[in-house]
């Protein structure tokens, strides 16, 4: 996902860029130190996520949100050594509020949040890095997934796309109910299985619409049906 952090402390904003580089699918677009240039770089930069501090000279982070149109509104997470504008900041439907001084658990919670967030909106992307460049693929175009060491390849639209993420890490940002685990290394997307095959010893092969066919390990035999009758009847 492509952020902005506007806040007119630079340790802080050093702080939290520092964090976020520590995430592998996380990509600071820009940095602002006053309302103003925060609202004018949302415009243009156009961020999925934005970290906005509450007071700051020029507006505060709420006038900020409140100046934008909602189709330009990011997802927002405010920032304030005060609890206060708490109320009013989920009024304006933030993700969160990172009450400073916040630790490093409190950020990680915090940014999972975010990313479920994205990822559940209409015409949601994933966003990760691909050989050192962020890449984006579109959640709906995923037909499956696979580990492949501390990568994951994704199958989308008969291409494959190689992340610098764990399948363990890439499936908590995937949208609820929209994947299941067929083997210890592959997911796939429910609404591309086409048909399910026996293949012996309680294994048995899922194709899916695309014709590729998958291995179905018995371990996760009982999970994946019950995921994939709860996809259709919903």
């Amino acid at each position: 996902m492509r952020v902005l952090i506007a806040d007119d402390e630079p340790l802080s904003r050093l702080r939290i860029r520092a964090l976020l580089e520590t995430a592998p699918d996380v990509l600071v677009a820009g940095e602002a130190q006053d309302g103003i240039a925060a609202e004018a770089l949302i415009r243009d930069l156009r961020p999925d996520a934005v970290f906005l501090d509450i007071q700051m000279p020029g507006a505060s982070g709420l006038d900020v949100i409140d100046g934008l149109a909602p189709a330009e509104r990011p997802l927002t997470v405010f920032l304030t050594a005060f609890d206060q504008f708490a109320v009013r900041a989920f009024e304006a439907e933030a993700v969160d509020y990172l009450l400073k001084p916040f630790d490093d658990v409190r950020f990680a919670g915090m940014l999972d949040r975010l990313r479920k967030r994205l990822a559940a909106r209409p015409g949601a992307q994933l966003s990760a890095r691909s050989r050192g460049r962020l890449t984006r693929i579109d959640l709906a175009a995923i037909d499956w997934l696979a580990a492949a060491g501390d990568y994951v390849e994704v199958h989308a639209e008969g291409r494959t796309h190689l992340l610098d993420e764990t399948l363990a890490g890439l499936s908590t940002r995937l949208p609820a109910g929209a994947f299941a685990r067929i083997h210890r290394s592959t997911l796939v997307r429910l609404d591309r299985v086409r048909a399910l095959e026996s293949a012996g010893h309680g294994d048995g092969v899922v194709v899916l619409s695309s014709g590729e066919r998958l291995r179905l390990s018995r371990r996760y035999r009982a999970a994946f049906l019950a995921a994939l009758s709860s996809s259709t009847s919903a």
